[in-house]
Parts: C-alpha cells; sequence; structure tokens
C-alpha cells in the first residue's frame, strides 16, 4: 500500500469514527491493505475480501468448539467426526462476513 493511500484512508477515518464504507470506496483503489485487530484485512481490485480465513465453531453446553477452518481454498476439518457433521451443513450456504472499520 503506498503512502498516498494511507494518508486518504487515515483521512476518512478522522471524519468519522466508526464507519462502514460501500464497496465503490474500495473500487476506486488498485488494492486496500489494512492491519486488523485479527490480522491483515485485504481487498482486491474489484472490491472483493481477499486473503483471509474464518474458523468454524459451534456453540455447545460447554461453549464454543472449533470445528476447523475455512479459507478460499477450501474448508478443512479439525477431526474426522467433525468432517461428516459439519460439511453437508454448510454445504450451498453463503456466508457473510462483516468488516468493520474502527478509529479510536
Amino acid at each position: 500500500m503506498s503512502e498516498v493511500q494511507a494518508v486518504a484512508w487515515d483521512t476518512l477515518l478522522l471524519k468519522n469514527k466508526l464507519t462502514v464504507y460501500p464497496l465503490t470506496y474500495y473500487t476506486r483503489r488498485p488494492q486496500v491493505e489494512v492491519l486488523g485487530l485479527t490480522g491483515l484485512v485485504r481487498f482486491d481490485t474489484t472490491g472483493v475480501r481477499s486473503h483471509f480465513s474464518l474458523d468454524v465453531v459451534t456453540l455447545l453446553d460447554e461453549g464454543l468448539v472449533p470445528l476447523g477452518r475455512w479459507t478460499p481454498e477450501g474448508f478443512s476439518a479439525s477431526g474426522a467426526d467433525n468432517r461428516t457433521r459439519v460439511v453437508p451443513s454448510i454445504k450451498n450456504q453463503n456466508l457473510t462476513v462483516t468488516t468493520l472499520l474502527v478509529r479510536n
């Protein structure tokens, strides 16, 4: 990310303390990268978030239990017993991932 993009990014963040930017903001940039609380947040030239992974968990009586990890390359279960339980339930499902930009 160039210094010019970083300055423009900071200027937009200073205008509002909590802002959710539409995809049209990202499409004006060749590529946007920001180091967030959970790691690197990267958007490609079309405004789609890229290079990320998601931990898939389920809520049981004993708390959140990890089931596996999803990446753009696919899903990998954390155990054989989880594989048969998880994969059919998320097949053909759309998952929404939200990224919020916050300035303290």
